[in-house]
């Protein structure tokens, strides 16, 4: 008797050898549109039926792709654009994280309590070295509040401004950097934007600049060459910062522009290569799902 009837009889059975049957779910990829706060407008491409994933962003400082400290709850994350709703709101974003680097508030509300808390310290908030006590310059705090109450205001819709196209690591050059400027560009032209313009402030990597040249051949995009955009030189002219502050920052703050690392008087001194794109072209379709962007626009050069 064979080893299988035995087991039978004695009221056992062999496991079966024949393979589990697994479903195994196509991918989902949606777009989903948040507005963050400081008139930032964030478009992410999530697979709905991936697992919960990591997120990634760009940092200029290490000029890295690196992985924030959160996971995208509701899928496995594709990748993402910034886009501001202005100049002045790209150039806050810049700006605000100097300032929280300093201990200031951003926000209108604990900005206010901020300057009534100090009392006879007076408006200037002065700025010193750590370790060695030197004092580095100092922030105007009420035209930091008034800057503040500027950004409150609606935007003109004269153009939208790239801050940051992220893809993760996995998604490299599969079309999904274009497809998310695609994205940007339906979404901004159905709220009345005239021009969607790359990211002049915190510059462009190579991945960006070959995504935007990839447009180019398809859409009316304008490239040019323009000088960096330099923020500190924006608040010195604006009083919001005081010299000495903005000599301290220029010569010691950098960013990884082009594979190179650069100070911001380096930078402020440099062109380098900018686009934009008119988004009142009837070329420009209105926002699409992820998929229709893809199969129109998705098989072209590699992406960010």
């Amino acid at each position: 008797m064979g080893a299988a009837n035995v087991k039978k009889l004695n009221g056992t059975y062999p496991k079966s050898t024949e393979a589990a049957v697994v479903e195994v779910k196509e991918p989902a990829i949606r777009p989903m549109i948040l507005d963050l706060n400081g008139g930032v407008v964030m478009i992410m491409l999530v697979d709905t039926n991936g697992k919960p994933s990591p997120t990634y962003r760009y940092s200029s400082i290490s000029g890295k792709v690196e992985q924030n400290d959160y996971n995208c709850p509701v899928g496995e994350w594709v990748g993402a654009i910034n886009v501001s709703t202005s100049m002045h709101h790209r150039m806050w974003v810049a700006a605000s994280n100097l300032f929280k680097d300093f201990e200031i508030p951003v926000e209108k509300e604990p900005l206010k309590k901020f300057i009534k808390a100090r009392g006879e310290k007076g408006p200037w908030y002065r700025i010193s070295n750590g370790d060695t006590k030197e004092m580095l310059g100092a922030v105007y705090l009420p035209y930091v509040l008034k800057m503040v109450e500027f950004l409150e205001r609606e935007p003109d819709k004269e153009e939208a401004v790239i801050g940051n196209a992220t893809v993760a690591p996995k998604y490299v050059g599969q079309g999904f950097g274009k497809v998310l400027h695609l994205l940007a560009a339906g979404h901004f032209k159905k709220l009345g934007y005239k021009t969607l313009v790359s990211d002049i402030v915190g510059l462009n990597t190579e991945p960006e600049i070959a995504v935007w040249r990839s447009l180019k051949k398809e859409f009316l995009v304008e490239e040019y060459t323009e000088k960096g955009f330099s923020t500190v030189s924006v608040l010195e002219s604006m009083n919001i910062i005081d010299d000495k502050l903005a000599a301290f920052l220029n010569t010691r703050n950098c960013m990884h522009v082009g594979g190179k690392r650069m100070t911001l008087g380096e930078i402020s001194e440099t062109e380098f290569t900018q686009f934009e794109m008119d988004l009142t072209s009837d070329q420009i379709p209105m926002l699409m799902t992820a998929e229709e962007a893809k199969e129109k626009y998705g098989q072209h050069e590699a992406a960010a």
